[in-house]
């Protein structure tokens, strides 16, 4: 598709990206005019494509695949400027493509007269063997027969070895006309451009090699350790300079460094323990491609200059012998602190240098000075470590006298600044020295664009990578994610003010960016259109009339002019979220369609989020379950089918929830509200404007006190922060609390109501059910009514009230208070460690809670369950069944029965903390105890017997004082063994008078 677009670069660096379709095949030049803007291309995931990149304003090239691609804009460093891009179909007739008809033959020269774009040629190589391309002024590359770049971009000339055998294209783009002459020969290599074709190099050591013809590229593997820094040394035969364009690659080829100059040396850190590839280029010999030259390449650990070690505020004298040379001090120097290094030359005025480097040699500060007596130069550093300061003569010899100083340094050059500044903000700071770095520490949001002022400014992430060249011709930064970054500043010693703002205006500097290049599609001046987008990007101008833009596929922008304009979605397969106020259709957190200049929104037929701008809007849901929010100004919102949340905003509103089960919602507003489903027509809602409510069930509240009320309906009620007034009227109701000064007005047989709190909560009077919710550990108390009570997951108290209540409680160790016989406590297995606390009779059989506590006065019967039971009486008589299980009774103080009444074994022995004799009895069940003989009542005198061991055929209790253990032995002194089922405080004094038999 061909297209054009206007932009503007708010700052010097500013970047713009813009979508763009292209059909496979065809050829297209994308253009921005002399002087204009810089541009790159990229595939559809943003990464670039290669061949062709950009040269200067204009890029031609023949799309691979049809579909989506971006296109990116830089702004050419002359600050904020507007710039226009063409995109456009040629006719070339020698595509640059595999479908391309041009062959090129070893050994074979062609001329070509009246190119238009890239030329590709086919040709045949063969693996292994080197090749050299020669042409005048063009770029050359190749391309493999996937058409995947697998040379570098070279320019006149090209020496390319051929990995395997096959069909290959060599692309050429000429400059400065359409005519060139294209040659390809096959030439002698001594070494190759990948890990197999390498030669070795070792450090220390020496390797030679050949230039077999102009830019022929040669690799030397080497060896090198992590964290040791190396110097590479190219030298030429015959060449005063190292030339040799020296770069260190990984075996895949990736560029790790290269010379910012042609020649050499290059100084590299390995980051790693292993392999890697010094590669130099024939630089030198591009005037002369069938020249051989030879040249020699070593490597060495580059080891610290040779020096002194100077303690900071200390002073030495020395002297030079002659002009040049130079005196080294070792410095050991922090970040924390800034420092002054003074000169003098107390015999006569003296010309020297005074330079700071760190210990790969970087210059950090130097300074310069001509017939001077004293001189001081001021830095600071941005890492702790040891620094080098070189001192020379540039007159002749001499006697000098250095000392050296620490001072304060504002702010640290890391994380762990305490500099801080707000987007919007400024902030200010002093460089105590040149080669100083202050940070602050900023807050940014992912995809948004930020420009930075105030000098040399590198914006960091939290690894101290950085986003942006520190410089003023760098200015803008897009974070891929949001978080903590740092304003790095630095530069020459004194005062600075730094600034960063946001670029609210800017389109995006990565593929969530909302910029495109597509066909442009221009209304009537003052009829009303109809606009249908399809699957291509496309620019719609509505004009004058009140037109209706319906929603596509591509990637849109809609601009309505004047009238009343609307865009739909309905013929969307799927939800929407649209946002005026934001600009327009919102896909995976970027704008996939851009909405300008119109009033009202259709979504979707399934679940849609649309929310208005500051005018006057008219929204409508339609099917599905959406959320629709006016805004600010007059709106008519319309939820239509579905469950839907409706809020207006500020204004005067119209809200129709339609059918289906709907909400009016005021969770945005400025202020409290008062609002109610009962009012037919418009009412004063104080916080949110004046609105006009129908077809609502249920209502949200806003963050502050509000009164909301609903209507004779079942309406749920959620008052959301603030200290809510809720009135329900008729229906069964529902509200939801999450403050303790929230209040629930009913009446009576005003229907079933609930209320579901987040916080501490006693039912108001007529209502019959309290849910709690969250995590939390809180309580729910009851009214007068037959009240249902239900925790949540934490450990929660249930006061069900004076009525007969259901109290369920959940996954925590929760307490259930009861004082009324037809309370119901509901515990599921697993779910905590519970505990009732009752002042009426207990039954657990059948339950799943584990502990009983009794209180009040009464006499009340407590009945266990399978459980291990901690069970405690109150002050009256009590009668106290422990049931299966390892249980402890305790009867309190009253006349207690402790009843024994299921089958013995080694886990049903119950503990009785408290039995008293004479006053306390144990029951003891025949279906337990069979051979207890005779009748109901106390035990007999015979069958009781103190110790451990049966000693007469009659013993069947037997109480060993000596551990309070009480056992039963069913035959006495017979062969069979005592079984232990009771224990009480050892040293009782007992008989058979504290046993009642039973059944």
């Amino acid at each position: 598709m061909t297209g054009s677009v206007s932009g503007r670069f708010e700052a010097r660096g500013d970047t713009d990206w813009y979508r763009v379709q292209f059909e496979a095949g065809k050829t297209y030049r994308i253009g921005s005019g002399n002087g204009g803007a810089f541009l790159k291309l990229m595939l559809a995931d943003g990464t670039e494509y290669s061949p062709p990149g950009a040269y200067s304003n204009e890029i031609t090239f023949v799309a691979p695949v049809s579909g989506d691609y971006w296109l990116a804009a830089s702004d050419s460093y002359t600050g904020a400027t507007f710039y226009s891009i063409n995109a456009f179909e040629i006719e070339d007739a020698n595509p640059a493509s595999s479908a391309t008809t041009l062959t090129l033959a070893v050994g074979e020269q062609v001329a070509m007269t009246g190119a238009v774009a890239d030329d590709w040629y086919a040709v045949d190589l063969t693996g292994g063997q080197s090749y050299f391309l020669d042409t005048g002024l063009a770029t050359l590359y190749v391309m493999d027969a996937q058409a995947r770049l697998v040379s570098n971009v070279s320019f006149g000339q090209l020496h390319f070895s051929a990995t395997d055998t096959g069909r290959y294209y060599v692309g050429i783009r000429p400059f400065g006309g359409n005519d060139y002459t294209l040659s390809l020969n096959a030439v002698a290599d001594d070494y190759g451009t990948s890990a197999a074709a390498a030669g070795n190099l070792t450090v220390d050591g020496l390797a030679t090699g050949l230039w077999e013809a102009a830019a022929d590229r040669d690799w030397f593997a080497v060896s090198l350790t992590a964290g040791t820094r190396y110097r590479f040394v190219t030298s030429v035969t015959g060449e005063s300079d190292g030339w040799g364009s020296p770069r260190i690659l990984d075996a895949d080829g990736q560029v790790l460094a290269a010379s910012d100059r042609s020649y050499s040396p290059l100084d590299f850190t390995a980051a790693a323990d292993g392999v890697y590839y010094l590669e130099v280029t024939n630089s030198v010999g591009l005037s002369q491609p069938d020249h051989i030259w030879q040249y020699s390449v070593s490597v060495a650990v580059l080891l610290p200059p040779p020096s002194v070690a100077m303690a900071i505020g200390e002073t030495v004298a020395a002297d030079w012998q002659s002009v040049g040379e130079r005196d080294v001090y070792s410095v050991t120097l922090t970040d924390s602190q800034s420092y002054s290094f003074t000169i003098s030359t107390p015999e006569s005025p003296e010309s020297y240098i005074i330079a700071l480097m760190d210990k790969d040699e970087n210059v950090v500060a130097s300074g310069y000075w001509v017939d001077a007596t004293s001189s001081t130069l001021n830095v600071g550093v941005a890492k702790n470590g040891t620094y080098y300061l070189t001192v020379a003569s540039a007159a002749g010899a001499g006697d000098y006298i250095l000392t050296s100083q620490s001072g304060s340094d504002d702010y640290l050059a890391s994380s762990l600044t305490t500099g801080t500044i707000a987007v919007g903000g400024t902030a200010t700071g002093t460089l105590e020295g040149n080669g100083d770095s202050d940070w602050f520490a900023v807050t940014l949001t992912a995809h948004k664009s930020y420009a930075v002022y105030g000098g040399n400014i590198t914006i960091r992430d939290a690894q101290g990578n950085a986003l942006n060249n520190a410089s003023d011709a760098d200015l803008v930064v897009s974070p891929a994610t949001s978080g903590i970054y740092y304003l790095d500043v630095s530069g020459e010693q004194g005062d600075y003010v730094v600034s960063i703002t946001e670029l609210t205006g800017d389109i995006g500097e990565d593929t969530t960016s909302s910029g495109i290049i597509g066909t442009t599609v221009v209304g009537a001046d003052t009829a009303a259109d109809r606009f249908v987008s399809t699957s291509n990007h496309e620019i719609f101008l509505g004009r004058g009339g009140d037109d209706v833009f319906i929603a596509g596929e591509g990637h849109d922008r809609y601009i309505g002019g004047l009238g009343i304009d609307r865009v739909t979605f309905a013929d969307f397969a799927a939800g929407v979220t649209v946002d005026l106020s934001r600009g327009g259709l919102i896909e995976n957190g970027a704008l996939r369609i851009v909405v300008n200049q119109i009033e009202n929104v259709e979504g979707s037929a399934f679940d849609d989020r649309l929310t208005g701008d500051d005018g006057a809007n008219r929204l409508i849901g339609g099917l599905g379950n959406d959320q629709v929010n006016g805004g600010a100004g007059d709106d008519r919102i319309f939820g239509g089918d579905g469950n839907d949340r409706l809020e207006g905003g500020a204004g005067r509103d119209y809200l129709d929830g339609g059918a289906g089960v709907d909400s009016v919602s005021y969770e945005h507003a400025a202020a409290g509200v008062v609002v109610s489903l009962a009012v037919s027509g418009a009412q004063n809602t104080r916080g949110a404007g004046v609105d006009a409510l129908t077809g609502f069930e249920n209502i949200r509240g806003s963050a502050f006190d509000d009164r909301l009320t609903g209507d004779d309906h079942s309406n749920t009620i959620s008052g959301l922060d603030g200290a809510d007034v809720m009135i329900g009227l008729f229906g069964d109701d529902v509200y939801y609390v999450d403050n303790v000064g929230d209040k629930v007005v009913e009446k009576a047989w005003d229907g079933y109501d609930t209320v579901i709190a987040a916080v501490d909560y006693t039912l108001s009077a007529h209502v019959e059910a309290l849910t709690l919710s969250g995590r939390a550990n809180i309580d729910a108390i009851g009214n007068g009514l037959d009240n249902v009570l239900t925790g949540n997951v934490g450990d929660n108290r249930l006061r069900g009230g004076a009525g007969a209540d259901t109290m369920i409680g959940g996954a925590g160790d929760d307490i259930y208070y009861i004082d009324n016989a037809g309370d119901r406590v509901v515990e599921k297995a697993g779910e905590g460690h519970d505990l009732i606390v009752s002042s009426v009779d207990v039954d657990l059989r059948g339950t799943n809670v584990e502990d009983v506590r009794l209180i009040g006065s009464g006499h009340l019967v407590v009945h266990g369950n399978d459980a291990a039971n901690n069970i405690r009486g109150n002050a009256s008589g009590n009668t106290l069944w422990g049931g299966d299980g390892n249980d402890v009774l305790t009867g309190g103080a009253g006349i207690d029965n402790f009843v024994f009444d299921t089958a013995l074994g080694a886990n049903n022995v119950d503990r009785i903390t408290d039995f008293t004799p004479v006053d306390d009895v144990i029951s003891l069940f025949r279906s337990a105890f069979g051979e207890l003989g005779g009748h109901n009542g106390s035990l007999a005198f015979g069958a009781f017997q103190t110790g451990s061991v049966a000693t007469e055929a009659d013993d069947r209790i037997l109480y060993d004082a000596a551990s309070g253990n009480i056992f039963y032995d069913a035959d006495g002194s017979g062969a069979g063994a005592a079984v232990l089922f009771a224990q009480v405080t050892p040293g009782l004094t007992l008989s058979n008078f504290d046993f009642i038999v039973l059944g």
